[in-house]
């Protein structure tokens, strides 16, 4: 899902600047990352299931890609970019 709508959005670019590309590389490296925490939480999971730790990892990497989201790439930012 994060794949389409981020082509989806490069659809609209008409040109870039350094700090785009930055924010790009930083989203899909958190894209690409995901996995890692996934299979953390399953195999820990499957060992210790009352231990919270590989959860909150887990859910640390969902909250951070989504705070970078909303804080590198505010509309107006975008909007310039999109024109």
């Amino acid at each position: 899902m994060k794949w389409i709508n981020h082509h989806r959005l490069f659809n609209h670019i008409k040109r870039a600047n350094t700090g785009l590309l930055l924010f790009n590389l930083l989203l899909l490296l958190m894209i690409v990352f995901v996995p890692f925490p996934t299979a953390l939480l399953a195999q820990q999971y499957a060992v210790h299931p009352d231990q919270n730790l590989a959860a909150k990892i887990y859910s640390g990497t969902f909250a951070l890609a989504l705070r970078g989201t909303q804080e590198s790439a505010p509309e107006q930012k975008c909007r310039s970019a999109c024109r």
